[in-house]
């Protein structure tokens, strides 16, 4: 009896002994070398297997360089690539499932057993058993549920959809970073243009500040006046590192946009192109149609809706009966069996009752959602509708107000021209002359700015018709390839536009 409390009391031993250790464990935080070694290799992978900068960065290197190193592009491209693998793991979700088990199992006596004649009622208590001590078990079974591979069909066709969705995500993030580059390269390219004066009218205002300071405290000059002076100086000079700072974010941004290491040093190629005056002759209604049908947040709506909709068709299937149809082949090594092979089919239904009275709250669901997603589309509708709109405005807009920049930065540099005659006949000051050549430099970046707002509103009214102007980066792909491939899209981008009834003319000059 002992033997047997001893063998009845192992297994509940064994589990508490486990219970016990499960619920000894402690949080064991990495150490501080841990994360110091892994900042390091983040930093160092960060912008890994990139290739080098060979010289000035054209506006082409740089949107390649943002296509093909950006983070958070890539990152979407990485989205894009696990719902594909999702797909591909639904699919096996189709497939007949294929079971194979095998087992073992030992007893330290035999599984004996009497029995009672139920005719005479008498007992008969000679011990018998049909199975011996130690069995090997072996079996592999088919089998195929029409109501699983009928759930698993429609979810495969929602994944397909999801894949279809992380599509348009990455092409939204795509117009969105070309924008920015585009903006930001033509503001950094402006600091480089302008820097070296910058520095040298920077000095000279420091020089004259000085000489203003020191007549300001002498007898020799109405100190008024040279307060005045002073004052202006100091205006000019804080107008110089407001321009400066400006104008070196948008650098540094820049090479965040094209994934460079921060403090990297890199120059950028600062001749232009002459603008192509966009116009568009077709009427307002086609070009909202062209955007709505165009814009990645409405097909990805569609998309949603559609996955919705499938959901729906699920909560109905699931209210049908499933199915399951099997065919067992099994191996035993019981030496007691007539016949240890054997085959074994059949065919099992069930219907579980609980889904049928829980399909009217999941059709509300889903119901609710549809009308969601519904009015999210006629909300992002409105929204595309009124980009595209505010884009042709501001198009409009930074065309005339690059062209006044113009205008303006033409009068002021033939006013500073005749300044410097007057300041070599003495007729006005060091201070005066510095005063119109900070102005000349402000409205020669005024100008500068005008044009890359310009450039921003034109790649800005692309995205807000939804127009595809860039091809996919495949990783090896060479930089220079992909950067002629971008510039040849831009031109493809238009080319669209034109078979859309949108034409192209005018060519606008920008002084430099």
């Amino acid at each position: 009896m002992g033997r047997k409390e001893t063998l009845f009391r192992m297994p509940l031993a064994i589990t508490l002994a486990c219970s016990v250790s499960a619920c000894s464990i402690h949080p064991a935080p990495f150490t501080e070398s841990h994360f110091t070694l892994r900042a390091k290799n983040n930093i160092q992978r960060m912008a890994a297997y990139q290739e080098p900068i060979s010289g000035a960065i054209s506006l082409g290197e740089a949107m390649a360089r943002a296509l093909k190193y950006n983070l958070e592009l890539r990152i979407k491209q990485e989205e894009a690539s696990l719902a594909k693998a999702k797909l591909d793991l639904q699919h096996y979700s189709l497939l007949p499932k294929a079971v194979l088990n095998s087992g073992y199992t030992s007893r330290n006596n035999l599984q004996a057993s009497t029995s009672l004649n139920l005719i005479t009622n008498r007992a008969d208590n000679s011990p018998s058993t049909s199975q011996d001590r130690q069995q090997i078990s072996t079996d592999i079974s088919l089998g195929w549920d029409i109501l699983d591979f009928g759930l698993s069909y429609i979810k495969a066709q929602q994944s397909s959809d999801e894949v279809l969705i992380s599509r348009e995500n990455w092409r939204g993030t795509l117009h969105k970073l070309m924008e920015d580059v585009r903006t930001q390269y033509w503001r950094a390219s402006t600091y480089e243009r302008l820097i070296g004066r910058l520095k040298k009218l920077q000095s000279r205002t420091d020089a004259a500040l000085a000489n203003s300071a020191k007549r300001s405290r002498g007898y020799e000059t109405n100190r008024l006046v040279a307060l005045n002076s002073e004052r202006e100086l100091v205006k000019v000079k804080q107008a110089i590192n407001d321009l400066e700072q400006d104008l070196i974010n948008a650098k540094i941004e820049l090479a965040r946009l094209m994934n460079l290491r921060p403090g990297t040093e890199f120059s950028l190629d600062i001749s232009r192109r002459p603008h192509n005056h966009l116009r568009i002759n077709m009427p307002l209604d086609d070009i909202f149609l062209l955007a709505v049908s165009k814009r990645p947040e409405l097909r990805q709506n569609e998309y949603e809706q559609r996955i919705n909709i499938k959901e729906s068709q699920a909560n109905i299937l699931n209210m049908v009966p499933s199915l399951r149809a099997y065919a067992t082949g099994n191996q035993n090594s019981n030496s007691f069996l007539l016949n240890s092979n054997w085959v074994s089919v059949g065919a099992a239904m069930s219907w579980s009752l609980l889904n049928v009275f829980q399909y009217p709250a999941k059709r509300h669901v889903t119901r609710s959602k549809q009308q969601l997603l519904d009015m999210k589309a006629r909300s992002l509708t409105m929204t595309v509708m009124t980009q595209v709109y505010l884009g042709l405005i501001r198009y409009d807009y930074f065309i005339d107000k690059l062209a006044m920049a113009e205008q303006l930065l033409s009068v002021q540099k033939r006013l500073t021209r005749q300044m410097r005659l007057e300041a070599k006949a003495s007729r006005v000051s060091e201070q005066e002359l510095i005063l119109e050549e900070m102005n000349e430099l402000i409205a020669e970046a005024r100008c500068d700015i005008a044009y890359a707002d310009l450039q921003r509103a034109y790649g800005g009214l692309l995205a807000s018709i939804g127009i595809e102007f860039s091809p996919t980066a495949e990783s090896d792909v060479p930089l220079d390839v992909l950067a002629k491939a971008l510039e040849a899209g831009w031109d493809a981008a238009l080319e669209h536009i034109h078979d859309a009834d949108l034409i192209v003319n005018e060519t606008r000059p920008v002084q430099g």
